[in-house]
């Protein structure tokens, strides 16, 4: 995700990762308490495309000037090129996608409960 950062032209020194937190929640208290950001600061979060509403709501309750970035290309590709017949078919792998967004529904309605 810090390449994907990069290649936004963001920085190196202004990339924060953090590998202290082990959950979302964690992250945007971790980037609160940090004191490198003040709530309306622009904040840019880089994350899974599959992760990014996650991400919105729970940095949300902290700051209020965040651009949200996936980090799929795949994902975030829109240009319809791939698309053919076979792109309709179901995959193998659209399966685990699938299991990947009910995890992150399940994950957005804990949170709400949460906090």
């Amino acid at each position: 995700m810090q390449v994907q950062a990069e290649r936004l032209g963001v920085p190196k020194e202004k990339i924060i990762i953090d590998s202290v937190s082990l959950n979302t929640n964690g992250h945007a208290k971790v980037a609160r308490d940090s004191g490198l950001h003040e709530k309306n600061d622009p904040l840019a979060i880089v994350t899974s495309d599959f992760h990014l509403r996650r991400s919105r709501r729970e940095f949300g309750r902290y700051f209020s000037n965040i651009r949200m970035v996936g980090s799929d290309p795949v994902r975030t590709d829109d240009s319809l090129s791939d698309l053919s017949l076979s792109s309709f078919f179901p995959r193998v792998d659209d399966l685990r996608d699938t299991a990947t967004y009910l995890r992150e529904y399940a994950g957005l309605a804990l949170s709400d409960l949460r906090n």
